[in-house]
């Protein structure tokens, strides 16, 4: 798996360098580096209603090339680090009986940008659409963790799909402080279609003679957030310094 990561970023390192080569004096191209948190969906069922969710919030790093086709339309990718992480606790127990999940991603974006400048070229507004192919890096981590000798594990099933694509949606804007520098904000959506991670636990306490359980599922939905630093490298617009 560490050669199938290198193998991607030497990829992305040639496909940089040959835009860059070709499209710097002929087309508009942005690199920016990009920073922010996501939001996973999850669907959790627990039928004793005494457990409380909660979902890992991790920082995704990423860098994003972006690519003029013709007039407003662009396409863009990306390479970015991500994870998916679930935490299930019972809830008012001080054995803080849980079921963990933990699993780093890689995420290979590819969307079609339709873009607009206004305020003189300063600020650019664009909407995204495209599709994002998700790869797990390493092994999942699960975990069923209970500080009590009398809890037992009746039934455990993981289920995980460690390769799978999402629908992409998304929005933002760009702030251009020169000619060639600029900030910016993202917000997107990343559906999924199917379920990727469906976790089933159950546990039996000797003594109170309790079942407790637990499920889990996910298609690898999320909503993400993100700050953008970037540089303009190929043709430029005629952008006044603020």
């Amino acid at each position: 798996m560490m050669r199938f990561q290198r193998l991607i970023k030497f990829i992305y390192l040639l496909a940089l360098l040959h835009i860059f080569n070709v499209g710097y004096s002929q087309k508009k191209m942005y690199l920016s580096y990009e920073f922010g948190v996501s939001l996973h969906a999850a669907n959790f069922k627990n039928p004793q209603q005494n457990v409380d969710y909660k979902q890992d919030v991790p920082p995704i790093p990423a860098f994003v090339f972006t690519r003029q086709l013709h007039k407003s339309w662009y396409v863009e990718a990306g390479i970015y680090q991500g994870a998916l992480g679930a935490d299930m606790t019972k809830r008012g127990e001080f054995d803080s009986t849980s079921v963990q999940f933990t699993q780093e991603q890689i995420h290979v974006p590819v969307r079609v940008q339709s873009r607009m400048s206004v305020f003189d070229n300063h600020l650019h507004l664009f909407a995204t659409l495209g599709a994002n192919l998700i790869f797990s890096s390493g092994g999942y981590r699960f975990e069923f963790v209970t500080a009590k000798n009398t809890t037992q594990t009746l039934n455990k099933n993981v289920r995980y799909k460690p390769t799978y694509v999402l629908g992409e949606l998304g929005a933002g804007f760009d702030l251009f402080l020169g000619k060639r520098f600029f900030i910016g904000g993202r917000y997107r959506f990343n559906l999924g279609f199917v379920n990727i991670l469906d976790i089933e636990v159950s546990t039996f306490t000797n003594g109170e003679n309790t079942i407790e359980e637990y499920f889990l599922t996910s298609s690898g939905s999320f909503h993400a957030f993100m700050l953008s630093l970037g540089f303009r490298i190929g043709k430029l617009d005629k952008v006044k310094k603020i």
